[in-house]
């Protein structure tokens, strides 16, 4: 038997978490798993979990994380959920709602018409640059493609409902890894904790293995401004992810020569039909979204702006 396992990290998610729990009640069959990792909590999260127990319809196991590390709370979900047969390892922050009734029978379709598949997000996904090798951006990418429930990035291009499309790197999160994926290559790389580009890691071994990784849009939720970091930046943020790109750059360069001499036509194709009626209301919501998206931006330049100006002020520069 097909079985999901759904590991949700948690940090201070309490204000979401209801949410949260309450869409997998909707979406997961009696033969998953639920497993909620609690990653250095300090606010009532662990008791809204206790909460949503009862009811929703799947064991659920609590697994605990000392530090705010989010790679490595994935990791401790992904070694406790069973990986044996053919399981999909179902990842979400605790700020996305899932919200297709038929998630898990619209996961194992895509699969089924995908033998070879690996990596999947259902939010996000990017090639990476040509000059990935021999730039130096923090973030080598192109091609973006975004689910329509997704954030309403301007870079992006919008992929509808039901619909999949190849890339070389999945975005999380939610995202996808099926048990014989792990079983191949393993999990995420810890030595690139706390957090930052162990999407493209992993996605670089998956590919290396023969196997193909790309974006499949499915009913979720997560505004914009649900994301705390999105709320409060870590201001080491930018340095982590320059940092962990150059390990990536060190460690795969001859894959990644490779990726990028090879990378496949844009190509996409519908798995699950969807209704005109939902891909109207998705369409509209899509360009909300990307209205959020400009506003945050433009917050986000502004208050960079100033700071750059008062580090100047202070210096005398």
């Amino acid at each position: 038997m097909i079985r999901f396992n759904y590991i949700v990290t948690i940090h201070n998610g309490e204000d979401k978490l209801a949410q949260v729990l309450q869409g997998l009640r909707r979406v997961v069959r009696s033969s998953s798993a639920i497993y909620t990792v609690l990653d250095g909590c300090t606010d009532g999260s662990e008791a809204v979990v206790d909460e949503h127990v009862a009811v929703l319809n799947a064991p659920v196991v609590k697994l605990y994380a000392p530090n705010v590390h989010e790679l490595r709370s994935i990791n401790i979900g992904l070694r406790a959920a069973n990986q044996d047969g053919t399981a999909y390892n179902i990842i979400l922050q605790d700020d996305v709602v899932l919200q297709d009734p038929q998630f898990e029978e619209h996961v194992e379709s895509l699969y089924r018409q995908i033998p070879n598949l690996g990596y999947v997000s259902f939010r996000l996904g990017a090639h990476l640059a040509p000059d990935v090798l021999t730039g130096s951006s923090a973030t080598p990418y192109t091609s973006y493609i975004e689910s329509r429930y997704g954030h309403g990035l301007a870079s992006a291009e919008p992929l509808d409902p039901g619909w999949f499309a190849f890339r070389t790197v999945p975005i999380k999160s939610p995202v996808c890894l099926p048990s014989y994926l792990l079983r191949t290559i393993g999990g995420y790389d810890e030595r690139l904790a706390p957090y930052g580009h162990d999407d493209p890691e992993l996605a670089i071994r998956a590919i290396q293995s023969g196997f193909v990784n790309g974006v499949f849009a499915l009913p979720f939720e997560s505004p914009l401004d649900w994301g705390a970091t999105r709320k409060k930046p870590d201001p080491n943020m930018e340095n982590i992810v320059s940092r962990n790109m150059n390990y990536i750059r060190d460690w795969h360069r001859a894959e990644i020569a490779e990726l990028v001499r090879s990378t496949p036509a844009i190509t996409k194709m519908q798995v699950i039909p969807f209704s005109a009626t939902e891909l109207a209301s998705v369409a509209l919501r899509w360009e909300r979204a990307r209205a959020a998206y400009d506003q945050y931006r433009t917050r986000r330049e502004g208050i960079r702006s100033r700071l750059v100006k008062r580090v100047r002020r202070l210096l005398h520069v």
